[in-house]
Protein backbone atom coordinates (compact mmCIF):
# COMPACT_ATOMS: atom_id res chain seq x y z
CA UNK A 1 0.00 0.00 0.00
CA UNK A 2 1.20 3.43 -0.85
CA UNK A 3 -2.09 5.24 -0.28
CA UNK A 4 -0.57 7.57 2.28
CA UNK A 5 2.61 8.15 0.32
CA UNK A 6 0.50 8.98 -2.72
CA UNK A 7 -1.33 11.48 -0.54
CA UNK A 8 1.97 12.82 0.64
CA UNK A 9 3.06 13.40 -2.91
CA UNK A 10 -0.13 15.31 -3.67
CA UNK A 11 0.64 17.72 -0.86
CA UNK A 12 4.02 18.71 -2.26
CA UNK A 13 4.20 19.81 -5.88
CA UNK A 14 2.81 16.58 -7.32
CA UNK A 15 6.07 14.60 -7.38
CA UNK A 16 6.34 11.05 -6.07
CA UNK A 17 8.46 7.95 -6.02
CA UNK A 18 5.23 5.99 -5.51
CA UNK A 19 4.82 2.28 -6.26
CA UNK A 20 1.43 0.73 -5.63
CA UNK A 21 0.08 -2.71 -4.84
CA UNK A 22 -1.61 -4.76 -7.61
CA UNK A 23 -5.37 -4.46 -7.91
CA UNK A 24 -7.38 -6.48 -10.41
CA UNK A 25 -9.50 -4.33 -12.68
CA UNK A 26 -11.46 -5.22 -15.79
CA UNK A 27 -13.48 -3.16 -18.24
CA UNK A 28 -15.59 -3.93 -21.30
CA UNK A 29 -12.82 -2.54 -23.52
CA UNK A 30 -10.10 -4.63 -21.91
CA UNK A 31 -9.99 -8.05 -20.35
CA UNK A 32 -8.96 -8.33 -16.73
CA UNK A 33 -5.59 -6.65 -16.27
CA UNK A 34 -3.48 -5.83 -13.27
CA UNK A 35 -3.52 -2.11 -12.54
CA UNK A 36 -1.59 -0.61 -9.69
CA UNK A 37 -3.82 1.14 -7.18
CA UNK A 38 -3.08 2.37 -3.68
CA UNK A 39 -4.82 0.99 -0.61
CA UNK A 40 -4.25 0.68 3.15
CA UNK A 41 -2.95 -2.91 3.14
CA UNK A 42 0.41 -2.14 4.75
CA UNK A 43 -1.00 0.51 7.09
CA UNK A 44 -3.57 -1.99 8.37
CA UNK A 45 -0.81 -4.32 9.59
CA UNK A 46 0.32 -1.77 12.19
CA UNK A 47 -1.39 -0.56 15.34
CA UNK A 48 -1.55 3.02 16.48
CA UNK A 49 -0.93 6.20 14.54
CA UNK A 50 0.57 5.36 11.12
CA UNK A 51 2.12 8.13 9.02
CA UNK A 52 3.09 7.96 5.35
CA UNK A 53 6.20 9.92 4.36
CA UNK A 54 7.47 10.82 0.88
CA UNK A 55 9.54 13.49 -0.82
CA UNK A 56 9.33 15.70 -3.88
CA UNK A 57 12.03 17.68 -5.57
CA UNK A 58 14.85 15.21 -5.25
CA UNK A 59 15.37 14.99 -9.02
CA UNK A 60 15.60 18.66 -10.03
CA UNK A 61 18.99 20.29 -10.36
CA UNK A 62 17.93 23.39 -8.44
CA UNK A 63 15.70 24.23 -5.51
CA UNK A 64 14.95 22.69 -2.13
CA UNK A 65 13.83 19.14 -1.46
CA UNK A 66 10.41 18.99 0.20
CA UNK A 67 8.80 16.12 2.09
CA UNK A 68 5.37 15.57 3.54
CA UNK A 69 4.01 13.30 6.24
CA UNK A 70 0.32 12.38 6.09
CA UNK A 71 -1.89 10.63 8.61
CA UNK A 72 -5.43 9.69 7.60
CA UNK A 73 -8.40 8.88 9.78
CA UNK A 74 -8.78 5.86 7.51
CA UNK A 75 -12.53 5.20 7.90
CA UNK A 76 -13.27 8.83 6.99
CA UNK A 77 -11.12 9.16 3.85
CA UNK A 78 -13.37 10.63 1.13
CA UNK A 79 -14.41 8.28 -1.66
CA UNK A 80 -12.84 10.50 -4.34
CA UNK A 81 -9.44 10.13 -2.68
CA UNK A 82 -9.86 6.37 -2.31
CA UNK A 83 -10.79 6.06 -6.00
CA UNK A 84 -8.41 8.50 -7.63
CA UNK A 85 -5.35 8.98 -5.43
CA UNK A 86 -2.42 7.40 -7.19
CA UNK A 87 1.15 8.12 -8.24
CA UNK A 88 1.07 11.83 -9.02
CA UNK A 89 3.15 11.28 -12.17
CA UNK A 90 0.39 9.00 -13.48
CA UNK A 91 -2.33 11.63 -13.02
CA UNK A 92 -3.45 14.33 -15.41
CA UNK A 93 -2.73 17.86 -14.11
CA UNK A 94 -6.43 18.64 -13.59
CA UNK A 95 -6.91 15.48 -11.50
CA UNK A 96 -3.77 16.30 -9.46
CA UNK A 97 -5.18 19.75 -8.76
CA UNK A 98 -8.54 18.29 -7.72
CA UNK A 99 -6.93 15.78 -5.38
CA UNK A 100 -4.64 18.43 -3.92
CA UNK A 101 -7.72 20.48 -3.04
CA UNK A 102 -9.50 17.41 -1.60
CA UNK A 103 -6.49 16.55 0.56
CA UNK A 104 -6.44 20.03 2.02
CA UNK A 105 -10.22 19.93 2.55
CA UNK A 106 -9.69 16.64 4.37
CA UNK A 107 -7.11 18.32 6.57
CA UNK A 108 -9.55 21.12 7.41
CA UNK A 109 -12.20 18.52 8.28
CA UNK A 110 -9.85 16.59 10.56
CA UNK A 111 -9.67 13.58 8.24
CA UNK A 112 -5.99 14.11 7.38
CA UNK A 113 -3.04 15.55 9.25
CA UNK A 114 -0.28 16.88 7.03
CA UNK A 115 3.24 17.87 8.03
CA UNK A 116 5.60 19.53 5.57
CA UNK A 117 9.38 19.67 5.89
CA UNK A 118 12.11 20.89 3.58
CA UNK A 119 15.85 21.13 3.22
CA UNK A 120 17.36 24.14 1.54
CA UNK A 121 19.74 24.29 -1.39
CA UNK A 122 22.52 25.21 1.05
CA UNK A 123 21.73 22.10 3.12
CA UNK A 124 21.70 19.94 -0.02
CA UNK A 125 25.10 21.34 -1.01
CA UNK A 126 26.44 20.78 2.49
CA UNK A 127 25.18 17.26 3.28
CA UNK A 128 24.18 15.84 -0.17
CA UNK A 129 20.74 15.25 -1.67
CA UNK A 130 20.08 11.93 0.08
CA UNK A 131 20.85 13.27 3.55
CA UNK A 132 18.86 16.44 2.79
CA UNK A 133 15.90 14.30 1.72
CA UNK A 134 16.04 12.30 4.95
CA UNK A 135 16.29 15.57 6.91
CA UNK A 136 13.23 16.98 5.12
CA UNK A 137 11.33 13.77 5.95
CA UNK A 138 12.23 14.06 9.64
CA UNK A 139 11.10 17.69 9.64
CA UNK A 140 7.81 16.71 8.00
CA UNK A 141 7.09 14.09 10.67
CA UNK A 142 8.02 16.58 13.42
CA UNK A 143 5.63 19.12 11.84
CA UNK A 144 2.69 16.79 12.51
CA UNK A 145 2.89 17.79 16.16
CA UNK A 146 2.17 14.23 17.30
CA UNK A 147 4.53 11.27 17.47
CA UNK A 148 3.28 8.41 15.29
CA UNK A 149 3.55 4.76 16.30
CA UNK A 150 5.29 4.04 12.99
CA UNK A 151 6.31 5.86 9.82
CA UNK A 152 5.92 4.21 6.42
CA UNK A 153 8.59 5.81 4.26
CA UNK A 154 8.55 5.58 0.49
CA UNK A 155 12.09 4.53 -0.37
CA UNK A 156 14.81 2.19 0.77
CA UNK A 157 16.68 4.52 3.14
CA UNK A 158 15.06 5.16 6.53
CA UNK A 159 15.31 8.68 7.90
CA UNK A 160 16.22 9.15 11.55
CA UNK A 161 12.87 9.67 13.23
CA UNK A 162 11.69 9.62 16.83
CA UNK A 163 9.46 6.65 15.95
CA UNK A 164 10.04 3.29 14.25
CA UNK A 165 10.38 3.40 10.45
CA UNK A 166 9.27 0.87 7.86
CA UNK A 167 10.50 1.52 4.30
CA UNK A 168 8.17 0.59 1.46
Amino acid sequence: SRFMTAAVAMTVRGQSAFTAMPFERSSPARPSTTRLMPNFAIEDTFEGLVVGVDEAGRGPLAGPVVAAAVVFDRPRVPRVLRRKLDDSKALQPAVRDELYARLHESREQGVARIGIGSASVAEIDSINILQATLLAMARAVDALGELPAIALVDGNQPPRLRCPVHTV
